[in-house]
This record gives C-alpha cells, structure tokens and sequence, in this order.
C-alpha cells in the first residue's frame, strides 16, 4: 500500500496534534490565547467595545480567567525534552554508537538523547543529522552486542523512513491499531527494516537484540508500577533507575521476569525464535546511573503515572529507599484490596483470602481482573501474583518486616525467621499446607 502524506497529515492536525505534537507550555499558551480570544470575541460580537467601561470589565474578567487557567495549569507543566547524553564523558557508549553509524552507513556521528522509557528511537534533526532517542533503562541493562543492533535499527529508520512514515508507525502503535491502513503500511515499512537489520547483524544478533529490548521494557514497566506508583503523590521519585539497576544487577530481576509479547505485525515478521529464553549479563553499556539524569527523567515517570493531574504545588522530590515501613505496609494492603476486589467481581459475591487461594489452587487466579495481569512480571504464575499481596498483609500483621524496600517478596519475622512469598504463594497453589492462618478479610 502507497502512503499518501496527506492521511498522516490529517490525523496528526484533527486528532492528534494535542497528544502528539504540541508541549505542555504549548498548550497552556493555546488555552490562554482561546479565553482572551473570546473576551475579544465577546466584545466585537456585542459591540460594547465602544464602552470603555464595557472593556476594562470584560478585560479584567477574562484577564481573571485566563489567571485562574494558567495557575490550574502550571502545576502539570512538565518539559518532556529528553536531555542530550554527552558521549565525550562516555566513551565507551561514544564506541559503540560510532560503530552502529558504520554499520548503519551513516557518514556523522549521530546525536544522542536519553529517554525515560525503556526504548530507542531514530530520527533526524532539522540540519538533518540523525539523532539517537535511548531509553536510560536499555543502557543501564543491555550489553554492546544488543544495544548495538537497536542503534543500527533506529539508525536504519532515520536514514530511510520520511518524516511522514515515521508519524504513521508511531500512530499506529500509540494512538489507532485498530486502522487497517496504518497496520497495513506499518507492516510493510518494518518489515522491509528488519529484513535489512538481519543482513547487517546477523539473526542471531538480531533477536538476541530484540528479545532484550521487550525484556527490560517489561520488566521496567513492572518495577515502576509495582515501587513507584503506590508513592507518586508524594512527589517526584529521585532514584527509580537507581532501584531498577539494583533490582537488575543485585536482586535477578531480569532473570525472573518475562518478555512483553510483541505486536502482532511484530511477532510475525520476528518470528517464533523470539520466545525463546533470553539471558542478561549486567552490567549494562552505562555501569552507574548519572545523577542529573536519574532525577530529571524520575520527575518524567512520575508525571506520566499521574497523568492530566500532574505533581501537586505541594509534591517534593523524595527517594523510594527512605519511604517509612507504615507507607510500604499500607501500598501492600491497597494491593491485597485489589484483589480482593477482583475476586468478588469474578465470584459475584463478597470474596475473602481463602477465595482466592481456592481460584488460584483451581488455575482461574488469571481471570482476575486487576493489573497484574495486564502486564508481565518477574512472578512465575498469575496465582503467585495474586496470592503474594494476600500473605504479604497477613505476615505484616503478625510482626513480619521487609528487610529491603525494593525486595519486597522477602520478609523477617520477630525471632529472624525468613519467608520468600514467591514461595509460600507457590506452595498453596499447589495445594500444599502454607502454615498461615489468614483472615476473612
């Protein structure tokens, strides 16, 4: 299928140019111009104008409301502009991009910025240098040989992908997969780039690069929904990819977790190689996290998890580590309401912890409807997902403590003795005699 610029045009000018295109200063300067537009709209229309009383009254109201809108506004204005990573302060990551360049038969070595996101981005600049968008997540986890062939792909994109092929893949995965013309030009386009990875690569590199890539971006999402949001009202939170790092090169992470299932245009052009099992050796290309920049792109994951919201006047940045024991005891009571929640759904009537290690013992705990299973994590069953929180608060409540707030399947109890939730969650799902009474509620 041939795409027409004029298609992508028209989506990103009607129904995406707020969430695509346009910042958040833009927005609040576009809200702020259409109230003092219809003050003057108002005016002409009724002709007061030639009142000078009518003006200044009509000037001072809508001057107030367009006050009112920016100080509403303010507060939720947050500069996504992803900040630019000096490679001359990182050789070996300056290396490794100049070497995906050669291989990418791109002739300058391209600008690198870092995201917030666990992804790799290609495009071109307006002097029309390619620029390189990196995931912070990807460089503290992935290894040269698998970031190497994200940089040749995204370098590959910049260098053939339009500006207005670029859009159409982009709105495809992020705004409108249920258009049959852009799964179908999306296809197509990534396709024809994958087959070209391949050749330069090599298959093996190839899906060991992207395998790795759908790896960590999972398991990233899950460790910030599991240690970040509970807490983002608190503030921004300054050491989410100080966490994750440890949780990745300390705690196994990505040797639990599972790899997101790829789109389904994805997964056919990859091929079923991809499902098998992927091994990360940390460090990653980045062996610490930078400072500046694990608290700026923190202030990111936190505006994107309170949504149109945004921080509160009163929010102040603060660290997960520090977080007092009552407030990681009261996020693992919300959790167990969750469930608890999603079994009364899925039963029709009012459903205790004995429910749901019978759903979980009878292999239904994947039909409950809570968020864990929208998404993968490092548990091995869905059962063991819904069961943790559950003995989570019952230890809790009889003087068990975590010893590590960002190893929260491991408790303590009064006299030293140690229980691994995974386990515990695993035994009674087998039906096994767990020796823990639980409440009705």
């Amino acid at each position: 299928m041939r795409l027409v610029r004029w298609r992508v045009l028209g989506l990103l000018l009607t129904r995406d140019l707020l969430s695509c295109s346009l910042a958040g200063w833009s927005k609040i300067l576009l809200g702020v111009a259409a109230i003092l537009g219809l003050g003057a709209g108002l005016l002409l229309g009724s002709g007061a104008y030639e009142s000078p009383e009518a003006v200044l009254i009509v000037a001072v109201a809508f001057g107030a409301c367009a006050a009112v809108f920016v100080a509403d506004q303010w507060p939720r204005r947050f500069s996504w502009r992803c900040p630019v990573l000096p490679l001359d302060r990182h050789p070996r990551l300056r290396e490794l991009v100049m070497d995906a360049a050669r291989l990418a038969g791109v002739d300058t070595v391209p600008k690198v910025y870092v995201s917030a996101w666990a992804e790799v981005v290609g495009a071109r600049n307006r002097t029309g240098r390619p620029a390189l968008k990196v995931g912070l997540p990807l460089l503290l986890a992935l290894n040269e040989m698998e970031l190497r062939t994200l940089l040749v792909r995204e370098l590959l994109v910049s260098k053939r992908w339009a500006w207005h092929e670029r859009w159409a893949v982009h709105l495809f995965q992020a705004h409108h997969p249920d258009r049959p013309w852009l799964r179908e030009v999306s296809e197509q386009l990534r396709k024809a780039l994958w087959a070209e990875v391949r050749a330069i690569v090599g298959n093996e590199r190839f899906l060991a690069g992207v395998g790795a890539e759908l790896l960590v971006a999972g398991a990233f999402d899950w460790h910030v929904c599991r240690y970040a949001a509970p807490f983002a009202r608190r503030g921004a939170a300054l050491d989410v990819y100080e966490s994750f790092q440890w949780k990745i090169e300390t705690d196994g992470l990505l040797t639990r977790a599972q790899p997101i299932s790829p789109a389904p245009d994805a997964a056919e052009a990859i091929g079923p190689d991809l499902d098998q099992p992927i091994t990360l050796a940390p460090p990653g290309v980045l062996p610490e996290v930078p400072g500046e920049l694990g608290t700026r792109l923190g202030k990111v994951i936190t505006h994107k998890l309170l949504g149109r919201g945004g921080l509160a006047p009163r929010a102040r940045p603060y660290r997960m580590a520090d977080v007092p024991a009552e407030e990681w005891a009261a996020a693992g009571e919300f959790q167990r309401d969750l469930v608890l929640e999603a079994a009364t759904r899925l039963l029709g009537r009012r459903a205790g912890p004995i429910d749901v290690v019978d759903l979980a013992v009878a292999g239904r705990a994947k039909e409950l409807d809570w968020w864990h299973n929208e998404q993968p994590c490092p548990h091995p069953t869905p059962g063991v997902c819904a069961l943790m929180p559950v003995f989570d608060v019952a230890l809790r409540r009889k003087g068990y403590v975590h010893e590590h707030p960002f190893a929260q399947r491991e408790l303590v109890g009064p006299l030293g003795e140690r229980v691994n939730l995974v386990e515990l969650a695993a035994k009674a799902e087998r039906a096994e005699p767990y020796e823990l009474v639980l409440e009705d509620r």
